[in-house]
């Protein structure tokens, strides 16, 4: 997941295990969302700047995650197509171990 802006920049916070995040100065705006990550679901900072990884065995928990992480940051009453701001799904990939 890539965070996008323009405005203000977006900071997060993620705890040691993985399983919480939390959204500060989106928007310049005080309350700081947090979104609990499912069971099995992991949060993990990427490498490349400003980028989100989720991991998990499940693939329905994982895309949940990722949904619930979108909304959180979804802006109501602007125009979308104008207004980016926000944290998306950049990249989708299945890894497989080979025997």
């Amino acid at each position: 997941m890539r965070l996008v802006y323009a405005h203000y920049k977006i900071d997060y916070a993620i705890t040691e295990e993985g399983d919480e995040i939390s959204i500060m100065n989106f928007v310049g705006a005080k309350n700081v969302p947090v979104v609990k990550m499912p069971a099995g679901v992991k949060v993990i900072r990427d490498e490349a700047k400003d980028t989100l990884r989720l991991e998990g065995t499940d693939l329905e928990a994982v895309s949940q995650a990722a949904a619930a992480i979108q909304q959180s940051t979804r802006v109501p009453h602007k125009d979308t197509r104008k207004f980016l701001d926000g944290i998306y799904v950049s990249e989708k990939t299945h890894l497989s171990i080979d025997e």
